[in-house]
Order: C-alpha cells, then structure tokens, then sequence
C-alpha cells in the first residue's frame, strides 16, 4: 500500500510539473509572439519613418524595395494631395501594449482632434470603452476571423484597430474623408486587412447626404469653416447579414436613424454586444429607443458607463472594469414608463451580468 501511494504521489508531483512547465511554455510563446509583433511592426516603422519626413517635405521619401512601404507610399502621397489632412505622426497604444496587442496608428499632429490628442500624449482613448472591448474580444475571441465586430463612427479608427488586433474581421463606417484616410495608413501600417472601410454614413435609408465636416479637422485655425461633402448614407441592414460579435455606435446623437436601419439585424441575427453613445438619454425619445434596442436584441443587461476623460490615476496594466464607474441600469431601461435617472451617455447592452455589481 505504502508503494502504490508513493507512486500515486510521484504521478501527482509529475502532472503538476509537466502543467507548470506547459503554462510557462504558453506565456513564453504569447510573450514571443508579442514581441515578434513588435518588432515587425517597429520595422515597419523604421522603413517608413524617413519616407514620411520625405512626403511631408515634398521628396519621393520611399525606397520600393518593400511591398508594404509602397502601399503606405502610396496611401500617404494619396493623403497629402487630399490636403487638408494635416501632419501625420505615429504612435504607439499605450493601453493595448499593456493587453499584450500592441500596434501604431497614425494620427495627426495639427488637428483639433481629441483622439488625437490623447493617443499622442497619453498612449490611448476612452480607456474604459477600450477596456470592454478587451473584455469582451478576450472572451470570445476572434481567432480566423470567425467573429464580425462593426464600428460605427470609426473617425481615425481607434475601436477598428483594437478588434484587428484580436484578429477579428472589422466593418468600419465613417463619412469624413479624411479621418478615413487615417484609418486606412493604420490599417495598412499594422497589416490588418480584415478591416473593411466605408466612407459612408449609417442611417434609416440607403440614400445619400450632405456631410458637415467641422472644425474637427480644423488645422491650426486655418480651416475654420464648414466644409460640405456629399456621402452615400446606407441602412446596416443593407450590408450586414450575419450574427455581430460587437458593435460600437458613436454618430453625435443620429443613433435612431442608425438603429432604424438595423431592425433585421437586432431581430433575425444575435448581436452579442452593442456600445452606443445616446445623447440625451433621459429624454422620452430616447427612452423609448433604449427599450426598443433592449427588446428587439433580447439583452438582457444594460449598463451605463461614466468615461474617463482625465488621465487615469493608475498605471495601464492595472487598469479594469473594476476601476470604472459602471451602473447596472437593466430595470430603468427594460421598464420605460417607470422614473429613473441615467446619468450616462454611453451604454453597453449585453447578456451576461458583470460579477461585480
């Protein structure tokens, strides 16, 4: 008995160091792969670095000897003679180095541009939003593309590039020419073909419109007027026909045409994760469209976020949910005619519960 214990024992003790030595294999080879990212991208980099002092001075800039810098070549000199782009610099998300998916966008230097701004001089955006993609994307995941993410008002592509980067296929939609444009470098820069670019607004009818393209790109003052170009406007449910992993709506309060053109989507497809941005929340409108995208996509909790707008108060790697100000506002948003304060603009309708609250 005493020697079939022992060898009991020694089977244990053997199990346990083969799992340890297999869990330290596995984050060697996620730690390897993160860095091999890293260094091709940094590589990337360093061929495309002087090309682009090269275009921003006039000059040629490019050697051909690499497919990807003569796409990029070619997108930036595309971009330049565009104008009104402003001065494309590149920089590292901070935030998503952190979630071990790093990559670099391009962004722009002389804009008034608050994405901008923040990924330039603080490595990320909306880092609770940046924080439930993660979440979410880890979750699931999108290993071979088998997972949609749609990104509604993409503007330079923040959200688009984080579900890339967890390999998810990506349809993104933005009217204004130029911060496509910025998506599309990035895009090329970090190699993430699976992202599919619409220069179009989402609405209640496939038609077209006059776009309002602000100060948001006002550089440096000089273009501080309104310029007017006409988009094609199309209903989601014209181009999307398959289940959605997650979707992100930020379109500056025409979230109800955005969702009146996705009735077959919420009702025919699961849609596992929807975040919009709903201005005036409070209001009877819109009370009524939280009920009907609550209803209509069977979710069955809603949360209201408070995001963080100031730097955060603790390094990135410790950064959680659980550092953020969500509330539960499910029996508000399912019970319309009932009095209830939403102190939020931004929503995250989903059908699993957060432990934490």
């Amino acid at each position: 008995m005493t020697l079939v214990a022992s060898r009991g024992r020694m089977k244990v003790v053997v199990m346990v160091v083969v799992l340890i030595g297999l869990w330290f294999t596995l984050v060697q080879y996620d730690n390897t792969c993160t860095l091999g990212r890293k260094e091709e991208l940094s590589r990337n980099m360093a061929g495309f670095s002087k090309g682009l002092a090269g275009q921003q001075n006039g000059d040629a800039g490019f050697s051909t000897d690499q497919e990807s810098s003569m796409e990029l070549s070619g997108l930036l000199k595309e971009a330049m003679q565009h104008g009104q782009v402003g001065k494309p610099t590149i920089h590292l998300v901070e935030i998503m180095e952190a979630m071990s998916r790093p990559f670099f966008m391009f962004v722009c230097s002389n804009c008034y541009c608050d994405i901008c701004d923040k990924v330039r001089n603080l490595g990320y955006w909306s880092p609770v939003e940046s924080m439930i993609f993660h979440t979410v994307l880890k979750r699931h995941g999108c290993r071979g593309g088998r997972n949609l993410v749609i990104d509604i008002g993409a503007h330079v592509g923040y959200f688009s590039l984080i579900a890339a980067s967890y390999g998810c296929r990506v349809k993104s939609f933005e009217p204004n020419s130029v911060a496509l444009r910025y998506l599309n470098l990035s895009r090329a820069l970090n190699n993430y073909d699976q992202i599919n670019l619409f220069q179009k607004g989402v609405g209640q009818a496939d038609t077209k419109a006059m776009y309002k393209q602000t100060d948001t790109w006002a550089l440096n003052g000089f273009l501080r007027r309104r310029l007017l170009e006409t988009v094609e406007v199309t209903r989601l449910d014209s181009i999307v026909d398959e289940d959605v992993l997650l979707m992100k709506i930020d379109t500056e309060g025409y979230e109800v045409n955005v969702f009146a053109g996705a009735k077959n989507l919420l009702s025919e497809h699961r849609v596992h994760h929807i975040l919009a941005e709903v201005k005036q929340a409070g209001s009877p409108s819109k009370r009524e469209l939280l009920y009907t995208i609550a209803k209509t996509g069977q979710f069955t909790h809603v949360y209201n976020w408070d995001e963080v707008i100031t730097p955060l108060s603790v390094p990135l790697d410790q950064f959680t949910l659980q550092n953020a100000t969500i509330v539960d506002v499910t029996s508000i948003v399912l019970n319309k005619d009932i009095a209830g304060y939403l102190q939020f603009q931004d929503f995250w309708f989903c059908r699993e519960p957060l432990p934490w609250l």
